[in-house]
């Protein structure tokens, strides 16, 4: 598809507007492997390319059709990246039952990382960008959607340009 071949060659802008589009994140090419794993071939194993981090957010899975030696290999390169191994990191997510801060339920933010020692998560809003500590508890995914994407991309004057809506 178009966006296998936009995550394949790391164009972020151009992933987030067929995104907006409609364009299917979890479909396969014919040999059984989605979007995002054509992006992360880009990936090392502390640093994830933007273009994983958009497909992610927008709720792509790691499953892959590929069988035999080849689809043992996209699962070890997979567990490599620190990213994958928690389900709300660089997720986004709703705030939810959250008493101390009842001003930030339903605001949408980002999974930054999980601080194991405090069993916490780092996440920063997508407005305020205001950044603190929640539970797990205190999260639940709201994937990127055509209907819901928090932003827009257009293409003015041979650029793109990310537009931020103003409210969740």
């Amino acid at each position: 598809t178009i966006l296998h071949t936009t995550a394949s060659q790391g164009h972020k802008e151009l992933s987030s507007l067929l995104l907006q589009y409609g364009a299917a994140v979890d479909v396969y090419d014919s040999q059984g492997v989605p979007p995002i794993l054509y992006a992360s071939k880009e990936s090392h194993v502390l640093l994830v390319n933007e273009t994983v981090a958009l497909l992610y957010e927008w709720g792509a899975s790691l499953e892959h059709h590929v069988p035999g030696e080849a689809g043992a290999k996209l699962d070890i390169n997979l567990q490599s990246l620190p990213m994958f191994h928690n389900e709300f990191v660089k997720r986004r997510c709703e705030i939810v039952n959250l008493n101390q801060r009842k001003d930030l339920i339903g605001q949408t933010c980002t999974v930054e990382k999980y601080i194991a020692k405090k069993d916490r998560y780092k996440v920063t809003t997508e407005h305020a960008r205001e950044t603190f500590l929640v539970g797990r508890n205190n999260l639940k995914r709201r994937d990127r959607t055509p209907d819901d994407p928090g932003y827009y991309v257009t293409f003015e004057d041979g650029e793109y340009k990310r537009h931020t809506f103003e409210s969740n």
